[in-house]
């Protein structure tokens, strides 16, 4: 009697180990998996950054005071400007949606969007961008699968849209600061 209970406890033991052995795997394969995605975007992101040139506060500068006076060696360094923005929030939902971890992205896509959007070429260029055929066809990170559509890209695209129509005159606005650095427009308290 006495082995019977010392099998059964052995086997019982067997089996926990496995469990604990497949879990530890499953655990490994998200953390290889969010250091692949987090490696990805660090490359998108080098591209970016070569596009954006050595120092983009000269386009950036031209885009919040004067937008008519825009080249097109700024509307490139601009679109990799916010290309790589956009891509970081994606980066951030998608590395919340791998890890399971969830984090307020959407109050930071709406502060982003009032003050890294707040030009009139940013806003057109995220208007551009909203509007494109398939933006959403980015694979999900539960299915994997190309071509299916991820809710959370889609989200992203409205919560960004949200707060342009929200933000107005917005005290983040690029333009507003700077006028208000130049003494062009009285600073309000």
């Amino acid at each position: 009697m006495k082995r019977d209970w010392l099998q059964i406890f052995s086997n019982f033991a067997i089996i926990v180990g496995l469990v604990i052995v497949v879990y530890e795997i499953n655990q490994s394969r998200q953390l290889a998996y969010g250091q692949m995605l987090t490696d990805t975007y660090a490359s998108i992101n080098d591209r970016f950054m070569t596009f954006m040139g050595d120092d983009p506060r000269a386009s950036l500068m031209k885009a919040a005071l004067s937008p008519d006076q825009l080249s097109s060696q700024d509307a490139v360094a601009l679109d990799a400007y916010y290309t790589s923005i956009i891509w970081d929030w994606y980066e951030m939902i998608r590395m919340s949606e791998a890890t399971g971890i969830e984090r307020d992205w959407r109050s930071t896509v709406e502060m982003g969007v009032r003050e890294h959007f707040s030009t009139e070429p940013a806003l057109r260029w995220l208007s551009e961008w909203a509007a494109q055929p398939g933006f959403g066809a980015l694979p999900s990170v539960q299915s994997g699968q190309a071509g299916e559509y991820s809710s959370a890209w889609a989200e992203l695209t409205d919560v960004a849209l949200n707060a342009v129509d929200e933000s107005g005159d917005s005290r983040f606005s690029f333009k507003r600061r700077y006028e208000a650095i130049l003494g062009n427009v009285a600073v309000e308290n």
